[in-house]
């Protein structure tokens, strides 16, 4: 089953995080928002490609979500870059300014691939969701939730890959099952995220822009 987000935020906050933050002892505002993760070509290619990380209000309307004057830019990461160092730059600032937490990521298909920590799309287990392979994906009955992926699954996977000792078990093991095996930096900037659910498919972006303008209706 996957975990209410209560559930992690209490595992890893305590009570007493959340005690001190009641609103008996302080006004308290939410403000949730997406974090819209992408990369483009800062010279209209991706051989210099920049990482962007974009705050988008999530108590907008899908229309409000879409106007660049609600889209907020918080970071640029330079080319070449490592996704754990660009998050290191602002991380600390969300506790300086406000307690503002994220409900999900969102991105293309490969990007939220790495932001899952697992493999691409076209990989034998390429789906996020469920250990369906390339060649079960036509097969309609295929148990989406008894084969499923699940929060605490997929951790207890990544600790069990890397207890093997030489590099070519590891990515054999890691494979099986999806992954890529590396440490999922996202993590480190919000750790009670579900790591399957709040890395949803964005349908207007990989659908609408992309496979949508090629199918006459």
């Amino acid at each position: 089953m996957h975990p209410l987000r209560a559930e992690l935020e209490l595992a890893h906050f305590g009570r007493a995080h959340f005690l001190s933050c009641s609103a008996k002892t302080r006004r308290i505002r939410s403000v949730p928002f997406l974090l819209f993760i992408d990369e483009f070509g800062a010279h209209r290619n991706m051989y210099r490609a920049l990482k962007a990380f974009y705050l988008i209000p999530a108590g907008l309307s899908y229309s409000a979500r879409r106007q660049v004057g609600n889209l907020f830019t918080l970071t640029l990461g330079p080319h070449g870059a490592a996704v754990e160092d660009v998050i290191a730059s602002f991380q600390g600032s969300f506790k300086d300014l406000i307690s503002a937490f994220i409900m999900a990521f969102t991105g293309d298909m490969p990007q939220q691939a790495k932001n899952s920590g697992a493999l691409n799309h076209n990989a034998r287990f390429g789906c996020r969701f469920c250990y369906c392979s390339k060649e079960q994906r036509a097969d309609l009955t295929f148990d989406t939730v008894l084969k499923g992926r699940y929060h605490f699954d997929t951790i207890q996977k990544l600790a069990e890959g890397h207890r093997y000792s030489t590099k070519t078990e590891r990515q054999e093991f890691f494979t099986k099952y999806g992954l890529t095996g590396q440490q999922i930096p996202l993590r480190e900037l919000n750790p009670t995220l579900d790591v399957v659910l709040s890395r949803p498919h964005d349908v207007p972006h990989s659908e609408w822009k992309g496979l949508g303008i090629y199918t006459a209706i």
